[in-house]
């Protein structure tokens, strides 16, 4: 497919189960949901009894349950990407089918987003001390060439600083071209597991980086120009939010001002969760093109989608 294809084809999915992925997207934002929600109304209760300590003695609890809340989240918005890619491969699956199946493999789903964040946090720390290292190096030059060039007629520091800050320029480019080769290698990181049977969950991973093998430029045009096609809806989403904080500040202006606050706090996040469960079936029907095509050009399709079991 082309960079249009896998666009117009990621449309059309979502055309074709708007009704199974908003739903599928709605449960899976509630999981999110739901931890931080508790953990907002048990603090306000704690501090209205006037035992606050007791918030340290129920983290571990709340964490554990927030670790099993996104899990739970991820499900679904791995059912959405199952169904596309069975679509795709013309056996159509639904919605309660695909998600047992990724209910079955909860831990694999958690497994393989936690190593996959491990990776681009490690990435992502190897860059920054290089920069680390790179601005001492630079800081260095430019103090030595300072010293060295003291009186003379010419002014070569500010010519070395301009060639500095261009390499720094470049450096920067190249270290985030890098960050997101690496990313759009991992496109697809999850979809074995949620397609094919026998995946673990350094199969999953493997099998993305052999998928993507010479595509991974085409891989960051195609996320691009999506990226380019959800902006109206997230600047709506944006303007809405601003609206309702304006409202909110001339219809409250005279209560007090942190209640206000987190009134307009609070319907920024309502809004932030309904752009996620619009937009959460988009990216995981993109990720089913993507795997579908790379399998297409790879292996020419040798997909086994064996049935969940009843």
């Amino acid at each position: 497919m082309t960079i249009g294809n896998v666009i117009s084809s990621t449309i059309v999915l979502y055309r074709t189960h708007w009704r199974d992925y908003l739903s599928l997207s709605l449960q899976s934002s509630g999981w999110i949901i739901l931890p931080l929600v508790i953990g907002i109304l048990g603090m306000v209760a704690l501090i209205a009894l006037q035992v606050p300590w007791l918030i340290f003695a129920g983290l571990p609890f709340w964490f554990g349950g927030f670790i099993y809340c996104w899990g739970r989240s991820l499900t679904y918005g791995g059912a959405i990407a199952r169904i596309g890619v069975c679509y795709l491969a013309d056996v159509p699956e639904s919605a309660q089918k695909a998600y047992r199946w990724a209910r079955a493999r909860l831990v694999a789903l958690m497994g393989v987003n936690f190593l996959l964040g491990l990776i681009l946090t490690a990435l992502y720390v190897v860059v920054v001390i290089g920069f680390v290292i790179l601005g001492f190096i630079l800081i260095f030059l430019i103090i030595s060439v300072a010293g060295v060039s003291l009186g003379s007629a010419t002014d070569p520091p500010v010519i070395l600083t301009l060639l500095i800050a261009l390499l720094v320029i470049v450096g920067f480019t190249l270290a985030l071209l890098l960050f997101l080769w690496v990313t759009a290698r991992f496109a697809v990181f999850d979809l074995p597991l949620m397609v094919e049977a026998k995946q673990d969950i350094a199969d999953s991973l493997k099998k993305s980086w052999q998928l993507t093998q010479g595509n991974a430029f085409r891989i960051m045009g195609i996320v691009g120009i999506a990226t380019l096609v959800t902006l109206p809806i997230m600047a709506i989403f944006q303007m809405l939010t601003l609206v309702m904080q304006v409202f909110l500040s001339l219809w409250l202006r005279t209560q007090d001002e942190a209640y206000v606050t987190s009134l307009s706090l609070l319907s920024s996040w309502l809004l932030g969760a309904v752009s996620s469960i619009v937009l959460l079936p988009l990216w995981q029907s993109l990720k089913a093109v993507l795997y579908y095509d790379l399998k297409s050009r790879q292996e020419g399709i040798d997909l086994t989608l064996d049935a969940p079991r009843q």
